[in-house]
């Protein structure tokens, strides 16, 4: 599950991605999940909202 780690922070952070700085998260009520099952979430929504991927013009 490593690969989505890597997925989120290029989503976010890459070459291609949305330039993200600063970026906060707040986990809510469920605080049993891991930095895997997070980073699934983020890549999960960006792709929903249709901002991945992303190319550059």
């Amino acid at each position: 599950m490593a690969t989505e780690m890597k997925n989120a922070r290029d989503m976010l952070y890459g070459a291609t991605g949305l330039s993200a700085s600063n970026f906060k998260l707040f986990p809510g009520t469920s605080r049993e999940v891991t930095a895997e099952q997070i980073a699934a979430e983020i890549t999960r929504s960006i792709t929903e909202i249709g901002a991945a991927p992303l190319t550059a013009e």
